[in-house]
């Protein structure tokens, strides 16, 4: 049978364990907290002009806490700049990637207009997988982290009323009537010219 002098060292030992696994899960979520604190969080999303609905931009955020360092994008497939009758692949960013980004920091891109998004992406969506480090204060120690979003304009049809009137669209239709006009020039100019030449050959040459 214990004695009285070992029952309470039983239970002083056991008051120290408890105090001990206490702190050490204070001292865990303390430690939880901080790096949740100073941790970056890089995301893309799209988003509507406020002016011009019809118009989408591209976004690049650190929604963190903490700076993001050495931000580089993987896409399942190429990021376009759509407009009415004209497409460019999306560059800056996407493909030079972001040394640093503090908390807050964005990037902003015209995407493009909707209806022309969405018959350049057919439906389909892009996977943009985001890689970035963070450092985590108080130690100087930086992590890889990772993200995955995903960019779409499907989900965009008949939210805004998109028909032709606001300044941007007027300004696409003057523009495609310009084109054509061209066009329809540039075709009668080459028409010309070959007429032009096919006369000369046809003209006798005195020797």
């Amino acid at each position: 049978m214990l004695s009285l002098f070992t029952i309470t060292e039983v239970f002083s030992v056991t008051a120290a364990l408890i105090a001990a696994i206490g702190t050490f899960a204070a001292a865990l979520v303390s430690a939880v907290l901080l790096v949740k604190t100073t941790s970056p969080d890089v995301i893309i999303y799209s988003e509507q002009d406020e002016e011009e609905p019809h118009l989408l931009y591209l976004l690049i955020e650190n929604i963190g806490n903490g700076i993001a360092l050495n931000i580089d994008f993987k896409l399942s497939r190429e990021i376009h700049h759509e407009v009415v009758w004209f497409g460019k692949p999306l560059v800056g960013a996407f493909t030079t990637g972001i040394p640093s980004l503090p908390p807050g920091g964005k990037r902003k891109y015209i995407w493009g207009d909707i209806d022309e998004l969405r018959k350049h992406l057919g439906g389909k969506s892009i996977v943009c997988d985001i890689s970035f480090y963070g450092r985590f204060y108080p130690t100087i120690l930086e992590r890889e982290l990772t993200n995955t979003c995903v960019l779409e304009a499907e989900s965009y049809r008949d939210s805004v009323d998109q028909k032709p009137g606001q300044p941007y669209r007027e300004l696409i239709r003057e523009l495609e009537k310009v084109r054509e006009i061209l066009t329809k020039a540039a075709t009668m100019f080459a028409e010309q010219l070959r007429d032009i030449r096919s006369a000369i050959k046809d003209i006798p040459r005195s020797y």
